[in-house]
């Protein structure tokens, strides 16, 4: 009775208790005090959906506007407006980060019961949850990732990676994937019907928390499934895990639709470019079974007996596959998997896991005694190696003492009271934050793979540093692609700045261009953008939009001058209103050839009506809307934006799986023994009979 109180709840309680003590600073809520984190994205998301719940189809404010269901995975933005909406006393911020610690306490109990599960040893559970709570990360060993953690002490690098840089959803996501990892390999030593719903559930739910978390899922399901398959009745395991696998998907299709997916994996532009991803697989594809059969040959002809071995197999190529992605990310400059070095966690996980492994076997080879004077020696020399996280920790991960006397909120008050709903350009953490403080739309936002417009990223690029841009006219250009965004006014972040990035190499190339209207004496500007009609609809020339044509790159000055005319030409008062943050309404006087433009991001869920009557919708050379009016004249036309095709085939992929889930009934099938019988097993049952 002692003993299960001790392994199911003194030491996970303690390893929660211990991780609650590494955050606490966490739990008082209040904002962040690293202003370069993005953890800013997922409150402006919060914002959004509790501000205009149920009209999310459209965000208006980023990127010149884009899907809203592209913004990121749903778990987390939709928990803190339901939070707030319930508890309206606390701000998103404190919901946040209260979230975020508790998962993050969280993580090494799961962890826990994974091991213990996988390996039936308490001891390797606690010394694996126990590494990877407190000790200095393994990945340490990389001097790029080394060098940024002795800036903090050494601090576990999940910790890390969350204050730093704002890696919430993925720290998150990190606490349910042991769950899924131990009701995935249950469910394939004891197939059922609840069993795979069970490890299918908590596999979507990793995958609605964060997406890279549920990509290391797959890896570390796809290890599972091999050190399955190599204990026998593969045929069975295989099935079984690819029902799991539809199950999974079924469940996440209502979100991770055709766009979601081509948003997220990279394809077009404002991903992180990982099409090269694709290329890296077909080119080296043959590396992996190399690398796992190596590893598992090798484990195998070393210690024998294949179900005494299952949890080394596991930890190994657990270990070799996350180890492979984070090589070839640093080492070889190649992307095996999307964003290569948000798996550095998960590979310390794996890291952890053999270290629980091999202090378990050096405990099982030596005498009582000396087995726990050397336990002993372990936990003392753990805490040796992490007495600082206490007091590196507290002041990380302390909150803001003063969020309105930073730069990102002045700025973002700035621009509320002077910029009357017009778009504007930020950069660097100025961009990031502005969402979280105000409602102003621009150019930028902080979830880059969110965006589908496929300029805003060269234009971004171009304005920032004027690479390639014609000598002399860097300035220029960068005014004409404002001018071409609809950019009302623009912060320039000189070198003294406070912005936690100052993205600009040349800031002064603005002077004597550009009005300045707004100086904060602290290395902040703010320029005023000539544009003839502030308007985000503009009345265009119809042949003109046929003789257009598409800029070769950001710095094909001519055809960018030329869109900025053509957008010019007319110059005639348009009315543009927006009904809420998925509607609109414009009022125009249209002429013999001519066009309405509108001047956000051209999407196929968008719709125009005139009198009722469905507008045709055509997207110009810069991947901007342009609305052809029936009639002449005065007119009004309503703008909505709605649903595509695959947001409501994933609806229906969703709704079918759970309507299978309800409805199928099978027959309970036969437990699959994973280990051979043993001769006196075999023994025994022949007495029996």
């Amino acid at each position: 009775m002692f003993k299960k109180i001790l392994t199911l709840l003194v030491l996970p309680l303690g390893l929660f208790i211990l991780n609650i003590l590494v955050v606490y600073p966490l739990f008082k809520g209040g904002y962040t005090s690293q202003m370069g984190s993005i953890e800013t994205a997922f409150i402006a998301d919060a914002k959004f959906i509790y501000e205009h719940f149920p009209h999310l189809s459209w965000n208006p404010l980023w990127y010149l506007g884009f899907p809203f269901h592209l913004s990121y995975t749903p778990f987390l933005p939709y928990l803190l407006a339901f939070l707030h909406y319930l508890v309206p006393s606390l701000s998103f911020t404190d919901f946040y980060r209260i979230i975020i610690g508790l998962f993050y306490a969280l993580t090494p109990v799961t962890l826990y019961f994974f091991v213990r599960y996988l390996t039936k040893k308490t001891l390797v559970a606690f010394i694996s949850a126990l590494a990877f709570s407190i000790l200095p990360s393994f990945v340490y060993v990389i001097e790029s990732v080394r060098g940024i953690g002795e800036q903090f002490g050494f601090l576990p690098w999940r910790l890390v990676v969350f204050a730093i840089f704002g890696e919430g959803p993925h720290t998150v996501s990190l606490a349910f994937i042991p769950l899924a990892a131990l009701a995935f390999l249950y469910a394939l030593k004891n197939p059922s019907l609840k069993t795979n719903i069970l490890a299918a559930i908590l596999a979507a739910l990793v995958g609605l928390i964060n997406w890279i978390g549920l990509v290391s899922l797959v890896v570390i399901f796809m290890v599972i499934l091999i050190s399955e398959l190599i204990l026998g009745e593969a045929k069975k395991k295989f099935k079984n895990a690819l029902l799991i696998f539809l199950i999974t998907y079924g469940l996440l299709a209502f979100w991770f639709n055709f766009s979601f997916l081509k948003s997220s994996l990279g394809f077009g532009y404002g991903g992180q470019g990982e099409p090269e991803i694709f290329a890296n697989f077909i080119r080296f594809w043959p590396i992996f079974p190399f690398l796992i059969s190596l590893a598992v040959v090798g484990i195998l002809s070393v210690f024998g007996k294949k179900e005494k071995l299952q949890a080394l197999c596991i930890s190994s190529l657990w270990f070799l596959a996350f180890g492979f992605v984070i090589f070839a990310w640093y080492y070889l400059g190649r992307a095996f998997l999307p964003q290569g070095p948000r798996y550095l966690p998960e590979l310390e996980i794996g890291f952890c896991l053999l270290l629980g492994l091999a202090i378990s076997y050096i405990v099982r080879k030596i005498p009582p005694v000396l087995a726990f004077i050397f336990v002993l020696l372990v936990l003392f020399l753990m805490g040796y190696f992490s007495r600082g996280i206490f007091q590196n920790s507290q002041p990380l991960l302390a909150k803001n003492p003063d969020i309105e006397n930073t730069y990102e909120y002045k700025i973002a008050k700035w621009l509320s009271e002077n910029t009357h709903g017009e778009r504007v350009y930020l950069t660097g953490s100025g961009a990031f934050w502005l969402n979280t403080f105000t409602d102003v739309p621009q150019v930028r936002g902080a979830a880059d793979s969110a965006s589908t417009h496929p300029w805003w990223a060269h234009a971004n690029y171009q304005i920032n540093t004027s690479e390639n841009a014609p000598k002399g006219q860097e300035g220029y250009l960068s005014t004409l692609w404002l001018r071409a965004l609809n950019v009302s006014y623009i912060v320039v972040n000189y070198a003294h700045s406070q912005d936690a990035f100052r993205d600009y190499r040349n800031p002064e190339k603005f002077e004597g261009i550009l009005e300045k209207v707004y100086d904060n004496n602290q290395g902040d500007i703010v320029y005023k953008v000539p544009l003839k009609n502030p308007s985000l609809s503009q009345v265009v020339d119809k042949n003109g939009l046929e003789t257009l044509k598409k800029p070769y790159n950001a710095v094909d000055l001519s055809k960018v001058e030329a869109y900025v005319d053509w957008i010019d030409e007319k110059a005639k008062k348009v009315e543009w209103q927006w009904l809420n943050n998925q509607e609109a309404k414009i009022r125009a006087n249209v002429g013999e050839n001519e066009l309405v433009s509108v001047q956000i991001t051209y999407d196929k869920g968008w719709r125009a009506y005139q009198n009722g009557r469905r507008l045709k919708i055509k997207k110009d050379v810069l991947g901007n809307l342009v609305v052809e009016p029936r009639k002449l004249g005065e007119q009004e036309i309503y703008l909505k934006h709605k649903k595509t095709w695959d947001i409501w085939l994933g609806y229906l992929i969703t709704i079918l799986t759970f309507g299978l889930i309800l409805r199928y009934k099978r027959k309970p099938e036969k437990k699959i023994i994973s280990s051979k019988k043993t001769k006196d097993t075999e023994e025994e049952e022949d007495k029996n009979a």
